[in-house]
């Protein structure tokens, strides 16, 4: 996006130029004008980024644990339907069941979600389990590292991840690829699925 802003600013800027040497003093203090105010747009739009990357850290002042216990018994068999799929063309995420300390979903339940994945798209990737949170503000969690995700391989394979629903929100398995997502699949019920 900066690199684009910044091309069509010097394109512009260099039209302009060339107008400024044809046009009348009025004209010129118009256009001047003008390029100032691109150049102060272009100013705000590449800063940005940081601007996000800060309101997003901001709203993450309080974190929830998410732990799960590794003794957790997940005694249910919870009914669920497939929503939202954004995995990329040649990879696959199947989930096959879902199990929990509840029967069905719900906040303060915690989920444990079976299924099959199929990785093409890279050579490795991190495979896990959360929840989107409906509002802004939640979602903000530590401490599951080791049951909502794992290390996988291109290929084919099992995984079995476990993860607790703290707030309203979709349940979604998705794969990680060198810190960015690359897909994932929304499943649950009712309100809990993103559809």
């Amino acid at each position: 996006m900066r690199r684009m802003v910044s091309s069509r600013f010097v394109v512009a800027v260099s039209a302009l130029s060339t107008v400024l040497g044809c046009a009348s003093n009025d004209a010129r203090t118009a256009l001047e004008a003008r390029v100032g105010a691109l150049e102060q747009k272009v100013a705000e739009l590449e800063a940005a980024p940081a601007a996000s990357a800060s309101a997003a850290v901001a709203r993450c002042d309080k974190y929830l644990d998410a732990t799960v216990p590794p003794d957790t018994k997940f005694t249910h068999t919870v009914p669920f339907e497939i929503g939202e799929d954004t995995v990329v063309v040649g990879d696959r995420i199947q989930i096959t069941e879902v199990l929990g300390t509840r029967d069905r979903f719900e906040q303060g339940g915690m989920y444990l979600v079976r299924g099959e994945y199929t990785l093409s798209s890279a050579d490795e990737a991190s495979l896990g389990f959360s929840v989107t949170a409906t509002r802004k503000g939640e979602g903000c969690t530590r401490g599951n590292g080791r049951r909502g995700s794992q290390r996988i391989k291109r290929g084919v394979g099992t995984f079995e991840l476990a993860a607790p629903v703290l707030y309203d929100g979709h349940p979604h398995v998705y794969f990680r690829d060198q810190g960015q997502s690359a897909g994932g699949v929304y499943f649950g019920s009712g309100e809990f699925l993103k559809k």
